[in-house]
């Protein structure tokens, strides 16, 4: 009995084939580009840990946002405003959530590790706080989310 497991479980394994050309460039946490892909690419599986949204308002340039792979720890400001792929404005927002796979989950966090904060040190960047658009848009971002079956995590509208 245990032999037949053993051969059944191989044979399984061995029909699953080899991983899509497309895990690779998740599997390497390769979010913080997809703000530049072509809107037809979409990601086959959701992220491990899923995904982390920031955002800032920029003095004259609107908000900035960065989508980033989840992490067990708290990102610190550096490398949150230093990501490649973070953008200005909500359609090229809407454009990354929408190359999401279906039934990922985004957190969107308003705190980062102050430790590397922007604009202290030897770290010319001008003070950023992280922050949310007003709540019409935060509402209008979680119906895109759902529209692509992608959930949209935010704090409740009194901790943003």
């Amino acid at each position: 009995m245990r032999l037949f497991l053993v051969a059944a479980l191989a044979l399984w394994v061995l029909a699953l084939g080899p991983a899509p050309s497309g895990a690779t460039d998740q599997a390497k946490g390769d979010l913080a580009v997809g703000m530049d892909r072509k809107p037809s690419t979409r990601n086959a599986k959701p992220a491990f840990k899923g995904v982390e949204l920031y955002s800032w308002e920029a003095p004259g340039k609107g908000f900035t946002f960065v989508l980033l792979p989840g992490t067990n720890r708290i990102k610190t400001l550096a490398e949150i405003v230093t990501a490649p792929g973070r953008d200005h404005g909500l359609t090229s927002l809407k454009r990354a959530l929408e190359k999401l796979p279906a039934g990922e989950e985004v957190f969107w966090f308003n705190r980062c590790d102050l430790g590397e904060a922007a604009g202290s040190g030897s770290n010319p960047q001008p003070k950023i706080k992280l922050t949310f658009p007003g709540p019409k848009v935060v509402a209008h971002l979680i119906k895109v989310g759902e529209k692509h079956r992608v959930t949209l995590a935010v704090p409740p509208e009194k901790e943003r």
